[in-house]
């Protein structure tokens, strides 16, 4: 009997010691990718060269275009935003561009759905709302994460996150970036007949118990920034249609707070275009841009890219 748990516990522990061995493996090597393929531009680029990188989620991944604006300014310049990511993921994506080309202009999506758990926070709360986008992020980014951030995840969110990062050490999908997110056809009518509905969805969610402070992603920008000193970054509030005040009453008035705080540091500017001036048919829906609207406010950003 001694002899077969000694066998055991010898066949445990090399399983262990591979999976740490081959975990670390996966780490150093994620974290020293050279280079992301931008899909929409048919491209293959070394982080190193990157000029402009584009950060955020589904708001600016779908008003952004890379091609616009690269044209327009001689830069080379990614989109390499993703869909309900969050500030939170994104920081941990801009660290690693940053450690690549600490002089690359990082513009970043902040609007009123950024501040709290009315907008995609949620996703960085495992499996306590939103499971599938938590697992993704994870599965991209846990290389990025410094040791006090990994512990954090894996103490509120164990199972979810222990999953994701095994999954995570077989995947490359942190370098494929599909550059832009074309949204065709306005559905904003139907969004206008549902606002309520929509209204009643989000106070649930942000009134319902949370582990993370809501405060979490604006400590981690403010800490970004203060740690890249010599790097400079734009924070732009795309632009929204009038009805996603009333979604985002008082996350307006954080994100505003937020903003004033950001303001006195020397390599932050804020680009709100929250007002800026659209058709009902250049929006999707009450925050998200047509193919139409996108091209715009990439031409209307390019300019004041351009003046500063």
């Amino acid at each position: 009997m001694n002899i077969f748990f000694r066998n055991f516990f010898l066949k445990l522990l090399s399983f262990i010691s591979s999976v740490i061995l081959v975990l670390i493996f996966s780490v150093v090597l994620k974290t020293n990718f050279p280079f992301i393929i931008d899909k929409y531009k048919k491209e293959l680029v070394f982080k190193k060269n990157i000029e402009i990188a584009i950060f955020g989620d589904s708001e600016i991944h779908g008003a952004l275009d890379s091609n616009i604006i690269q044209k327009a300014l001689k830069k080379q310049t990614n989109n390499l935003a993703i869909g309900g990511q969050t500030i939170f993921m994104n920081i941990l994506k801009i660290r690693d561009i940053l450690k690549f080309n600490p002089n690359a202009l990082i513009i970043i999506d902040y609007g009123s759905n950024d501040v709290s758990y009315r907008g995609d926070m949620i996703r960085d709360e495992g499996d306590l709302f939103e499971e599938i986008g938590y697992k993704f992020a994870i599965s991209n980014n846990f290389q990025f994460m410094n040791i006090d951030e990994l512990f954090f995840f894996i103490k509120n969110f164990p199972l979810v996150t222990i999953q994701s990062i095994m999954k995570g050490v077989f995947s490359y999908n942190h370098i494929l970036h599909t550059g832009i997110d074309l949204n065709l056809k306005s559905n904003i009518s139907e969004q206008i007949i549902n606002i309520d509905d929509l209204i009643s969805k989000k106070d649930s969610i942000f009134n319902s118990k949370h582990i993370i402070n809501e405060n979490f992603p604006f400590l981690k920008l403010k800490s970004l920034f203060k740690n890249h000193p010599s790097s400079n970054f734009i924070l732009v509030n795309p632009p929204e249609f009038q009805l996603n005040k009333k979604v985002y009453k008082d996350d307006s008035l954080k994100w505003q707070k937020n903003v004033n705080e950001f303001k006195k540091l020397k390599n932050v500017k804020i680009f709100n275009f929250k007002d800026f001036k659209m058709n009902l048919e250049d929006f999707e829906d009450f925050s998200h841009l047509t193919k139409k609207g996108m091209q715009k406010f990439s031409l209307e950003l390019t300019k004041n890219l351009n003046l500063n």
